[in-house]
Formats: structure tokens, sequence, C-alpha cells
């Protein structure tokens, strides 16, 4: 019960950080990278010290995620000193509009009835332990997404679709260092939740390319988004815009992804757990891909931007390279992780820096950043 009832207070918090960082995001977008950087650290920090030092288990991530959560709404209401007054007209407005949002969440309720399914298919809640280990440590992944905040905001003030261009190349490389960090260190993570959880490595492999899929799709969304003229305030066509009919072909398209998992769970649910929760991750992975045909289908009607393949296939293909080598060696101490992690962002640095123009010109820049800095 004491798990149950100090969660109340992450939906408390996860209400108020999307509060203040809507404000932020409109008032100064840059204040949202720093924010999410500082929620990383405190809540890793903070999450480490109460599971190992003081060993409360579920109770350290509650406290881990309520202290990251409440910093970063303490950060943002520090810089963005907005005027709170309330505006009915816009605030009627929006709440009529915030359907289409929630819409979209709709088809992550969906992913998350998976759970739901898997348990009265096979009686087990082993195979959702497997799935959600998985999930823990895939979503790493998702903090690269935070990479391409500030140019999605310039987005806004400039209409360049060029922006697309460059935030695509800028994901990539983050996206994909991530991904291939997890890959090698995924092993070693799951071990330290638990080590019969590293039977769920190949469901990680599957989730983690499904967030990094997803961190696409979230460019091409967010585009969508600011280039949708039904969603302004003044606007009462918000069911006929682009985003929701985007939002309604990925709900669609969602029914198949769980379909085609539920299919494999019903007629393999013999197999061994860590099977069935790959199984799961199917049907999300299909849904990843569908989000992203759909999103970008739509985002090439609206805006007339050049997908940069190749900047975009270099260093995913470091990324697939890394996946046999997970397998090679895979270590569970955190200071073996540490030094491999350092050893592969090195060498994907100079391999970018080799072959990847966008990448050569970001190391350059950073290294003279560095220097002014000094």
């Amino acid at each position: 019960p004491i798990y149950f009832y100090s969660a109340i207070s992450l939906i408390i918090l996860t209400y108020l950080l999307t509060v203040t960082n809507s404000i932020a995001q409109g008032r100064t977008p840059k204040i949202i990278g720093v924010s999410a950087l500082i929620f990383q650290v405190l809540r890793l920090v903070s999450g480490i010290v109460f599971m190992f030092l003081f060993n409360l288990s579920i109770l350290a991530v509650i406290l881990a995620y309520s202290i990251g959560y409440l910093a970063q709404i303490l950060f943002n209401l520090f810089f963005i000193r907005a005027n709170l007054k309330i505006d009915f007209k816009v605030a009627f407005s929006a709440v009529r509009k915030a359907v289409v949002y929630i819409a979209n969440y709709i088809q992550y309720i969906l992913e998350a009835s998976m759970v739901w399914i898997t348990l009265a298919i096979v009686k087990s809640d082993l195979v959702v332990a497997y799935f959600e280990s998985a999930i823990i440590v895939s979503n790493v992944q998702i903090w690269s997404q935070t990479i391409y905040t500030g140019l999605m905001a310039k987005l806004v003030e400039d209409k360049n679709p060029s922006i697309i261009s460059d935030a695509i190349k800028l994901y990539s490389i983050v996206g994909s260092l991530f991904l291939i960090l997890i890959y090698i260190d995924g092993y070693g993570l799951l071990y330290k939740l638990r080590p019969e959880y590293t039977a769920a490595i190949f469901s990680l492999y599957i989730l983690t390319f499904s967030n990094f899929i997803r961190g696409l799709y979230s460019i091409f969304y967010q585009s969508i988004t600011m280039a949708d003229p039904t969603l302004s305030v003044e606007s009462k066509d918000e069911f006929k815009g682009h985003l929701f009919k985007l939002t309604t072909s990925n709900l669609l398209f969602s029914l198949l992804g769980l379909g085609i998992s539920t299919f494999l769970i019903y007629f393999f649910s013999y197999y061994s757990p860590y099977l069935l929760a790959a199984f799961m991750s199917i049907g999300i992975i299909i849904n990843s891909f569908s989000m992203l045909f759909t999103s970008y289908k739509a985002c090439r009607r609206i805006y007339n931007f050049s997908f940069p393949f190749r900047e975009f296939l270099i260093p995913l293909a470091l990324g697939a390279l890394s996946l046999p080598l997970s397998v090679v060696y895979r270590p569970v101490s955190f200071l073996a992780m540490g030094i491999y992690a350092i050893v592969i962002i090195s060498f994907f640095t100079l391999y970018n820096y080799a072959l990847n123009p966008y990448g050569r010109r970001l190391v350059i820049a950073i290294i003279r950043e560095f220097k002014q800095r000094v």
C-alpha cells in the first residue's frame, strides 16, 4: 500500500510539470532542454542513493522521480516568470482542442492493454516482468529526443523546412549513440535490476529500436502540429486538421500491432516467458513503423523538405554493427560498463567525424565552443 499511495505524488507532479513545460516552451524553449537534463541527473543520483544505500526498492524509484520532477518544475517557474492569469476564451478553446491531443494518448493506452491481454492468456506475471524490465532500460533511448527541442521551436518562427532536415541529422547522431550504448550495456543494466531479467535482452533490443523510431516520428509529429491552422485559438475545425487525421490513422494502425502480438502470444503461449515478452514487443515496433510512415507522409504534404538519407544512415549503420558486438562482451559491473561506454563514444565520434559531413561540422562546432568557454 505504501507504494500505491506514495505514487499519488507522481500524478500531481506530472500535471504541474506538463503545465510549466508548456509555458516554458512558449516563452523560452531552451529551458525545456536544461530542465530535462536537471531531471535526468537528479533522478539518477537520488535513485542510486535511495536504492543502493537505503534499500528502498520500488519506493526509491517513486522518490527519485518525485525529486526529479519537483526540481524541473521549480527550475521552469524560476525562469519563465509568467503571468498566470486565466484567459477564458483561450482556456475553452484549449479544452476543445485538447481532444485532438488526448486521442493521441489512446494509442498508448491500447498498447499498454497488451499487459492485461498477456496476463489473461498465459496466467503468469513472469512474462510481464521480463517485458517491463526491458521497457525500463529501453526508455533511456527517449532521453535523446530532447536534443532537437530547440530546433523544433525555431520552426515556429522561421517556417523553414530545412530545420526538419537538420533535426533529423542531429537526432540520427544522438539517437544512434543512445541506441549503441543501450545495446552494449543493456545486458548489464538488466542484470542490475535483477540477474534473471537478463533473459529479456531480446525484448530490450526490439523496444530500444522502437523508441529510436518514435523519436524520428516525434520530429514529424511536432512539425505537423506547428503547421496545423486548425489548432489556433480562433479556429473551430480542429477535427478536420492535419493532426487529427494523423492521430486517427495511427490509432487504427495500433490495432494491427496489438492484434499481431495477441495472435503470437495466444498460439505460442507454451513458449518460454522471455520469448513471449519479445512477442509483446513486436506489436510495439510494428506500431512505431506505422506511425513513422503516416507522419512522414503527412509532413511531406505540408513541408517541402528533403530527407537526409546519408547523414541519417551513417550513424545508424554503426548502431546495427553494435548489436553483434553486444553479444561478444557483456559487462555487468558499473565500472566495466562505464569504460565500455567511453570507448564506444570515442569510436563513435571518430567514425562520424570521418564519414558523416554533418557529424564533422558538429564535432568542430563543439570543439570551437569549448575553446571559447575555456
